[in-house]
């Protein structure tokens, strides 16, 4: 689903982060608690980014693969743009290809 990248981003970035600020020496603190400021930041992603992606997960449950196959569909039958932008080397078959190559072969002189 769209945003999934992003949220595996920040939540692997804030675990991530949370286990380095754990090793740093000069790290700031919350007050006289021990807690350090760095590090909360990161279990805050780490837990907000894993429970978005959960919920999001359950959410669309089922619907990516449909949406996937009808933006195919979409593509394939032409009703998209994007269809339209494809790489013209990709919609030639091997008789143009060869055409052009004999053309290009009397420009070597």
């Amino acid at each position: 689903y769209n945003g999934q990248i992003v949220l595996m981003y920040i939540s692997w970035y804030g675990f991530g982060r949370m286990l380095i600020e754990g090793l740093r020496t000069d790290s700031l603190y919350i007050g006289s608690t021990g807690i350090r400021v760095s590090q909360l930041l990161g279990f805050l992603l780490f837990i907000g980014g894993a429970a978005l992606l959960i919920y999001f997960g359950h959410k669309n449950k089922g619907k990516t693969h449909d949406v996937y196959i009808a933006s195919v569909k979409a593509i394939l039958s032409g009703e998209s743009e994007e269809a339209s932008v494809s790489d013209p080397e990709e919609n030639e078959g091997p008789e143009t290809r060869e055409t052009e190559e004999n053309e290009n072969d009397g420009e070597d002189n």
